[in-house]
């Protein structure tokens, strides 16, 4: 991309380049700074989110742990047992003994190999908050959903350049804090969506044609101004830290729920911070026009009427009046005299 720009520069514009050596400098730094990011993306948060997605699952329902697998070579069906809960149900199991110590291990007869001999015991997890399906193992998932989408929004580089050119063009109408708050919020709302998506398997278009009405509504009803800022705002859900962690999150999650794929969440996560934003939007708008009716209405009241100049001077009529009250007389200005011609 660089050197594209270099030649349209050189090439087309016919320009040369200010500061080569720096530039270049510049160049190199950035090249290796992002190949460094994408391998700690890739070795870090992508595995990361891989396997707190595949455990999130064991909140609502129990699932398989296969990297804790064992295989059990010369098994005989004749050593499984059965006990009984207190509904009277049977459940087969069978002692493993480790070391010193004796492990009672559920039997499942679908994973014994009668002709190799062999059993394959995969240990379960789950779940964790209350029965199989139970409401409040789904609440934590798509609570911890909303936390991530939350603060790995926040994190996004280009959503801080955003709110500081933001702040700067509407002149501290719009503060960097509030849009990156109303940003992240949707953000993380269109995520926890997304994972609502995936443990139901509601299809997407009833998620998505909702808040795409609303948009519309209140793209028609906003000013320009937070129109444009909200629908750009759109554009820091496919930055480089939240996109690993999401596609990761959905497809463990749908992998664990039998779910065919994990996608979708990214399209939810786009939509709800534009609303967030056109939201805040009409409030700033809404306490802006507030605030400049109270200042011309104080600015109304502080104006005072000039009085006429005339009325500060008292007439002659006015002065005999007085004079009368107080039983004084009023003489009448003498005229000069003037001599006549001399004779």
């Amino acid at each position: 991309m660089s050197l594209f720009f270099i030649i349209v520069l050189t090439v087309v514009l016919r320009d040369r380049l200010p500061r080569a050596d720096e530039i270049l400098l510049g160049l190199l730094f950035a090249v290796i700074g992002m190949g460094l990011f994408n391998i700690g993306i890739e070795l870090g948060l992508a595995k990361l989110g891989n396997q707190v997605g595949g455990a999130l699952p064991s909140s609502f329902k129990a699932i398989e742990l296969t990297d804790q697998q064992k295989t059990i070579s010369n098994f005989s069906p004749d050593t499984v047992q059965t006990a009984v809960t207190r509904d009277g149900e049977k459940r087969a199991f069978f002692y493993l003994k480790e070391k010193n110590e004796y492990l009672p291990l559920p039997y499942n007869g679908r994973q014994y190999n009668p002709d190799t001999g062999q059993y394959t015991y995969v240990p379960t997890r789950g779940p964790l908050f209350g029965g199989k399906g139970g409401i409040g193992g789904i609440i934590v998932v798509i609570l911890f959903a909303f936390i991530l989408g939350y603060a790995a929004t926040l994190a996004e580089p280009a959503l801080n350049a955003l709110g500081a050119t933001v702040e700067e063009l509407t002149v501290g109408a719009f503060k960097k804090s509030l849009l990156m708050q109303s940003v992240a919020l949707g953000v993380g709302a269109g995520i926890a969506g997304g994972v609502a998506k995936i443990i139901w398997n509601l299809p997407l278009i009833w998620l998505l044609a909702p808040p795409y009405v609303l948009l519309l509504f209140a793209t028609f009803i906003s000013t320009e101004e937070f129109v444009n800022i909200g629908w750009d705002s759109a554009g820091v859900t496919t930055g480089p830290i939240t996109v690993p962690l999401v596609l990761a999150l959905g497809l463990g999650i749908s992998g664990q729920v039998g779910g065919v794929e994990g996608f979708g969440i990214l399209a939810m996560a786009s939509v709800y911070p534009i609303l967030s934003v056109l939201a805040v939007g009409l409030l700033v708008t809404r306490k802006r026009k507030a605030t400049l009716k109270e200042s011309e209405q104080s600015c109304r009241q502080e104006v005072i009427p000039s009085t006429p100049q005339a009325s500060n001077r008292s007439s002659p009529s006015s002065m005999k009046s007085k004079a009368a009250r107080n039983g004084t007389a009023v003489r009448a200005p003498r005229r000069a005299r003037t001599k006549g011609p001399a004779s």
